[in-house]
């Protein structure tokens, strides 16, 4: 009786009382939560891993076909879709030396064939084009400083981009220190032995561009060595020699040009253009003679003859000379342009804008825009 009463009253007077019946179902609850717990966290694992896996291969299909197709894309001419699928395969599958080395070089021939691409959508221009180029060659170069042919294209793109601003106010000072750059590139590769005759050339450019005339000379000569049928790198050469007042080595590097091309019309044709310069022009129209004899229908020998000839006031022999290196030649827009010219000096207006738009017109069909200056009304 005294136990009965004992249990009532706790159970009566204290609300916090758990039975004991009821306290093994709470553990055995609490016990099951726990397992629980653990199988929906190795699910969780296991799926995080399994998605993990499945994203993994995923990704490496998509790189795999990114790189599969850019290859296509190369081989057919597409060269602006193949980088972009390279730079897809990058961001799915890394960087890698090979990849990176093949964007950059690629951009560089999108950099050649920028300025014929009218049909293209982009705005980009060629400035930007190059730009783009020349980090991907910094990149390339950083990551395969073995990589001669990154680092030469590297070299060369520099130049190109900074030679032509070394004079300007505000750029001067930048553009100098990326000529540097490119010429210390280029002595990089001729300390390893490279040492071509295109190499020697460019790298003359960049000596003469920064004024190291000492360089220039020393470079142009070995070049000349290596490779004495560069006509237009004697006529380079020259120019430089009289800039720096040394006409008579210019004279002799212009009389070498021709002794050691005897059958280049171009060759002829430049030591016109050269002597016509510094005044001897009996002996100039000696030398453009020659150059027409050599390539009849040469299309700027016949355009400088028929300029003398239109001097000479003998307007049928400049039309015959024009009409038959346009015959020749009839898929080079300056051929227009000359034509057109000569029929509104003769007054014939009608005919000559017919003749200009008519080379508009294969401008615009052959999409090439570095001709359009040579096409005016």
């Amino acid at each position: 009786a005294d136990s009965l009463v004992s249990t009532s009253f706790v159970d009566q007077r204290s609300p916090f009382a758990v039975s004991p019946i009821k306290n093994r179902i709470t553990h055995e609850m609490r016990t099951l939560n726990v397992k629980l717990l653990g199988i929906l966290v190795a699910v969780v694992i296991l799926g995080s891993v399994s998605v993990y896996v499945l994203h993994r291969w995923q990704m490496q299909k998509n790189a795999a076909m990114f790189l599969e197709r850019s290859n296509e894309l190369e081989q057919e001419g597409d060269v602006r879709e193949a980088v972009e699928d390279l730079v897809r395969y990058v961001r799915t599958s890394g960087e890698t030396p090979d990849v990176l080395n093949r964007i950059a070089l690629l951009r560089v021939q999108l950099c050649d064939t920028r300025a014929a691409d009218t049909d293209t959508d982009e705005e980009t221009t060629v400035g930007q084009d190059r730009q783009i180029a020349l980090r991907s060659l910094q990149l390339a170069n950083r990551t395969s400083p073995e990589n001669d042919e990154i680092r030469r294209e590297l070299a060369e793109l520099l130049l190109i981009i900074y030679g032509p601003m070394l004079n300007h106010p505000a750029f001067g000072a930048t553009a100098r220190a990326r000529v540097e750059d490119s010429i210390a590139h280029y002595e990089f590769l001729q300390k390893k032995g490279v040492e071509d005759a295109d190499l020697l050339f460019q790298l003359a450019t960049a000596y003469q561009s920064t004024g190291r005339n000492d360089e220039t000379r020393e470079t142009y000569e070995k070049a000349f060595e290596k490779a004495p049928d560069r006509v237009e790198a004697y006529y380079s050469y020259a120019t430089f020699l009289s800039s720096i007042d040394d006409e008579e080595a210019a004279d002799a590097i212009m009389e070498q040009m021709v002794e050691m091309n005897p059958e280049s019309a171009l060759a002829y044709r430049l030591r016109y253009t050269y002597r016509t310069q510094n005044g001897d022009i009996s002996a100039a129209r000696e030398d453009l003679a020659k150059a027409l004899e050599l390539d009849p229908n040469g299309v700027e020998i016949s355009k400088d003859a028929a300029q003398l000839a239109l001097e000479d006031g003998d307007t049928e022999r400049a039309r015959e000379l024009l009409q038959s290196a346009f015959d020749a030649h009839s898929d080079d827009a300056s051929m227009f342009a000359a034509m057109s010219e000569l029929e509104y000096r003769e007054k014939n207006y009608a005919k000559s804008e017919e003749i200009a738009k008519q080379g508009l017109e294969l401008v615009k069909r052959e999409g090439l825009e570095q001709t359009r200056s040579h096409i005016g009304l």
